[in-house]
């Protein structure tokens, strides 16, 4: 009995790779198609050089890269405020942008 259990499986899988085999050698063969070359249609064109522009439709905020507050160590009327005291603009080091009335500080 216990024998029975180890040979009907292997029997089983013997049969089914010599089936296997077996169909594979005597199946049809495929057929081999000859081999068309097929020509692609191109459109042959002579390029001339002109000016193009382009319009772009966009919409956004923009920002400054940086960014920076200036803020007053005293108090005090402003007298001058400098031409390059301006939104977005530069300035060098130790320039001056503001004047405020030394009044109270004398």
């Amino acid at each position: 009995m216990r024998i029975f259990k180890i040979l009907t499986p292997l029997l089983v899988i013997l049969g089914s790779v010599f089936l296997a085999k077996y169909r594979l050698s005597t199946g049809p063969k495929a057929k081999m198609k000859p081999l068309v070359k097929k020509l692609s249609i191109v459109e042959i064109m002579t390029l001339k050089k002109t000016s193009y522009s382009v319009t772009i439709k966009a919409s956004g905020i923009v920002r400054a890269c940086t960014q920076t507050n200036l803020v007053a160590e005293v108090s005090g009327r402003i007298t001058k405020i400098s031409d390059t005291f301006l939104e977005g603009n530069y300035f060098k080091k130790n320039q001056i942008l503001l004047n405020i009335d030394n009044a109270n500080y004398n």
